[in-house]
């Protein structure tokens, strides 16, 4: 089974006019190519797709993601129209991706309970008030399909999932551990 792993990381838009946002046809150009005989295609986002966590930021992300893996979509594979190679999207947020204007005061406590002591990370009520300022990056990362099953029942989803994907031979997965759930802002996040 032969599979491509694009990855895209930091990509911090911040407005539907970001440069990197008409780029989504040269990122498909430059992978297109690579391989001929490829069975599918994941794109994994990396962290960082947003600037400050904005749900405006994410709708622009949103565009520029699809335009990747339609063109990814109609381009990879030996014959891309009779036999499409499917193409999956995974995300793991980053400090970016958290809005921390909707912040509550236990947070920051919380968080830092967490950060003490990591286990404490598996107790729902510790995690869930740290994880809400990533609350629009999970919806649109689950709008685009990007979210996939969680790894472990002991662990909220936005801490750990897999994504699982096949291709015409086999199926695969893809996991990921979220290490945002302490991130603090700093003067760069809260610019806008």
């Amino acid at each position: 089974m032969r599979v491509l792993f694009l990855q895209l990381s930091d990509i911090h838009v911040k407005t539907d006019t970001d440069a990197v946002l008409s780029r989504a046809d040269a990122i498909v150009s430059s992978v297109r190519n690579l391989d001929y005989q490829v069975e599918g295609c994941v794109v994994c986002f990396t962290g960082d797709v947003a600037f400050s966590g904005d749900e405006a930021q994410y709708v622009a992300f949103t565009k520029f993601a699809d335009a990747i893996a339609s063109g990814l979509h109609a381009h990879l594979g030996p014959d891309p129209k009779a036999s499409p190679v499917p193409v999956h999207m995974f995300a793991v947020p980053g400090n970016h991706d958290c809005n921390f204007d909707i912040e509550t005061s236990a947070r920051p406590i919380l968080a830092n309970a967490i950060r003490v002591d990591p286990a404490k990370a598996s107790e729902s009520a510790l995690a869930a008030p740290c994880l809400e300022v990533q609350t629009p990056f999970f919806s649109a990362m689950s709008a685009l399909g990007a979210i996939g099953d969680q790894c472990s029942p002991r662990f909220d989803k936005r801490l750990g999932h897999q994504a699982q994907f096949s291709t015409s031979r086999a199926p695969g997965s893809a996991f990921s551990v979220s290490t945002r759930l302490c991130s603090q802002p700093s003067a760069r996040s809260r610019e806008r």
